[in-house]
């Protein structure tokens, strides 16, 4: 299971979903902060928004809004593999 950590600790349900698709089961999420507003994106679309080192900043869009998510790796591979993934799946 991925470990969430930081102020809010409860993900949105197509959020939750999309990470644990995505994501190794050893990787850190830390959600940053939920923005309820208006987008054009579907529920459960991950955006990465920087990369540096073994952190990435993703953006997650849900029904009612934006969650910022804070990610870190425990090895280069699977921040690549993960990358992969998202950018494939949504770009």
């Amino acid at each position: 299971m991925i470990k969430i950590a930081g102020r809010h600790k409860s993900v949105p349900r197509e959020l939750k979903r999309a990470l644990t698709h995505y994501l190794a089961s050893d990787t850190k999420v830390v959600m940053n902060d939920i923005c309820s507003c208006r987008h054009a994106y579907a529920s459960g679309y991950l955006k990465v928004i920087h990369e540096d080192g073994l952190r990435v900043k993703l953006r997650g869009y849900y029904g009612s809004g934006i969650v910022n998510f804070f990610v870190i790796f425990s090895t280069d591979e699977a921040k690549n593999s993960a990358i992969s993934k998202i950018k494939g799946a949504f770009d």
